[in-house]
């Protein structure tokens, strides 16, 4: 018996990652800033963010508890000093020019696509890159902006990705998921959405034009 490969439905709707995708994200610098702040290695900085990030990522916290829960939580280990959140907050401002660039040859790409079909933004963010980015213009061309400060989920939780497909009003199976992180990507895939783990423009473009676009 010869077994036909399963034919992928349509992708009627695209939904884009934006720091790693759209944006170049760069944000090493702020552990090695962060750790001369407080102290302590990149790595123990690292480890005890994390948790905070993700709350921070949901809009459970902002920007100015983080730094603050973060100091005390280093020094009641005795990993690090407590500092003052506003120094680590105009920090955070200052590395955001630096850390986030806008890549002009995807945005050019996303707006040839405009009107082809729908796209969004499925994006783990928090409100002050989404600020810095809205001033570019970096959201003008998506709907719906699934942001995760905003919606209180985060990738890979499913229900953002449900949440994504049910706004902009296509079925996961018919909608093509485009993020930089695997577990995104794996994430993305048991939610029935197609995906592409984005490596560059090029390899992005030959995949849409795979597609018809």
């Amino acid at each position: 018996m010869i077994w036909k490969r399963r034919k992928k439905p349509p992708v009627r709707a695209l939904l884009f990652d934006i720091g790693g995708v759209v944006v170049k994200a760069r944000l090493e610098g702020f552990l090695q800033a962060g750790s001369l702040v407080y102290g302590c290695s990149e790595k123990v900085l690292a480890r005890h963010i994390a948790s905070l990030v993700e709350e921070l990522e949901r809009g459970e916290i902002d920007s100015y508890s983080l730094w603050e829960e973060l100091g005390q939580k280093l020094e009641s280990k005795g990993v690090g000093k407590a500092q003052d959140p506003e120094k680590l907050e105009r920090l955070w401002a200052q590395m955001l020019e630096d850390s986030l660039q806008v890549d002009p040859e995807m945005l050019a790409l996303c707006r040839r696509l405009q009107g082809k079909l729908p796209m969004g933004v499925l994006s783990n963010t928090i409100t002050e890159h989404a600020a810095y980015l809205q001033k570019f213009g970096v959201y003008d061309i998506f709907n719906p902006c699934v942001l995760s400060f905003e919606v209180g989920m985060r990738k890979p939780e499913p229900g953002i990705y449900q949440l994504a497909c049910d706004l902009i009003n296509t079925p996961p199976e018919n909608c093509l998921f485009i993020d930089d992180l695997k577990v995104n990507i794996k994430a993305a895939k048991a939610c029935k959405l197609q995906t592409h783990l984005f490596k560059d423009r090029e390899t992005l473009e030959v995949e849409l034009k795979k597609l018809g676009f």
